[in-house]
């Protein structure tokens, strides 16, 4: 049997945010780093319930940073630090949900664990790296730089967004 993570959506803080990326504050800029490949900017709309509240999956990627823009609804950023030597590869003790309102920005350092959860349906901006050959349809199967962990089937532990709002 699986071991439930629950993870209490916070709200969003730079500070708090700040093992994991850094928060766009007013009048701020964020300086994102992609490597190699191009940057590419998504609108994303997702329904309530497409994910969550409980995920098996995040995933990560070294070569470059991404962006999070939140444009419509309520958006969980499920987040956990980059693996440090001598740690579990996913540090369920420092693993949070922060919750990404209207307006909000958010940077996600490469090497952070991430994932997204609707709280309803939401619109977001997700600035991000795709290479030329890439088939846009296909999600993140094939994208030879990005790292996925089903938690449930390695560490069995599921993640459970709770959201402290009706």
């Amino acid at each position: 049997m699986s071991e439930v993570v629950r993870l209490p959506a916070r709200g969003l803080d730079g500070l708090a945010f700040t093992p994991y990326g850094e928060v766009l504050e007013p009048r701020g800029s964020l300086r994102p780093y992609f490597g190699s490949g191009r940057t590419s900017v998504e609108q994303v709309r997702m329904p309530s319930g497409a994910l969550g509240p409980q995920i098996e999956q995040l995933a990560r990627h070294d070569s470059y940073d991404q962006v999070f823009a939140q444009v419509e609804g309520r958006l969980a950023l499920v987040v956990a630090p980059e693996p440090e030597e001598g740690r579990p590869l996913v540090d369920y003790d420092r693993t949070v949900a922060f919750v990404l309102e209207p307006g909000d920005v958010v940077m996600v350092r490469r090497g952070a664990w991430h994932t997204v959860v609707p709280l309803g349906d939401v619109t977001f901006v997700n600035v991000t790296r795709r290479d030329d050959e890439e088939d846009l349809t296909a999600g993140e199967s094939g994208r030879h730089y990005i790292s996925n962990v089903n938690t449930k089937e390695r560490d069995g532990r599921i993640l459970q967004v709770e959201d402290p709002s009706p």
